[in-house]
């Protein structure tokens, strides 16, 4: 990291083409066993799974348009989905990003809150938001104009916003 934790551009470069790099290198997390925040460390099945749901085509798009995190409870399913849009949300520029849920209660008591830990504990996450950044159901990186928002999945909630991502 850079004086005052910003990454640099040629990091963000490295990192928009290497979603498990970022989630070793940018993310820190509290520990459940000790409640200290420290660097990611990913699981074996964790790695392999977020390299599958963001592998690209020869065009650079995305390979999968869909990618499914099923595994037993407790294994860290919410934190992949969590890294892979704060991925997005520091490697791209005009992110629309909605949590689906039930409710919106419920999106951003599971993935949202997981992506605002991740702004708030990651030292090169932080870096790029403002504690007015993260709101109650909306985190805002300005400077990439990109956004993420829960929303309630139903028709009336989401009808005409044009996302660019999705998670539920």
């Amino acid at each position: 990291m850079t004086r005052h934790n910003v990454p640099t551009a040629d990091m963000i470069r490295r990192w928009r083409g290497d979603v498990v790099a970022f989630a070793q290198e940018a993310c820190w997390v509290r520990r459940p066993d000790s409640g200290e925040i420290g660097p990611l460390t990913l699981q074996p099945h964790q790695r392999t799974w977020l390299a599958t749901a963001t592998k690209c085509d020869r065009s650079g798009g995305l390979k999968h348009r869909v990618a499914v995190a099923s595994w037993p409870k407790r294994e860290g399913k919410s934190l992949c989905v969590a890294l892979i849009v704060a991925h997005r949300l520091v490697t791209r520029e005009g992110e629309r990003i909605g949590v689906l849920a039930n409710s919106e209660r419920q999106a951003a008591s599971n993935i949202f809150d997981h992506v605002a830990a991740l702004f708030r504990h990651s030292p090169a996450l932080s870096a790029f938001v403002s504690e007015e950044d993260i709101q109650a159901r909306r985190l805002t990186v300005r400077a990439l104009d990109n956004v993420l928002e829960c929303y309630p999945c139903n028709q009336r909630t989401v009808q005409g916003i044009g996302f660019t991502c999705l998670a539920s």
